[in-house]
């Protein structure tokens, strides 16, 4: 039984080049706002002694809530 050789293994490759694409993201207002809510969020959870599943499930019903 024969090995392959290198160059029967070694294959081509061509760079594929990225698409711009365009995407419309919130404004800096909307993230300083978001950023601080959550801040907030997580001095109020520290200060209760907050575990790390109730606050991710008060940040998920927040997020539910808001969806309507």
């Amino acid at each position: 039984m024969q090995s392959a050789t290198t160059s029967d293994v070694v294959k081509e490759y061509k760079l594929i080049e990225p698409e711009e694409i365009e995407v419309e993201g919130p404004s800096s207002s909307e993230l300083y706002h978001c950023r601080k809510h959550l801040y907030m969020l997580l001095l109020k959870a520290g200060d209760r002694g907050a575990t790390l599943g109730e606050l991710l499930k008060e940040l998920d019903e927040g997020y539910q809530t808001g969806r309507r």
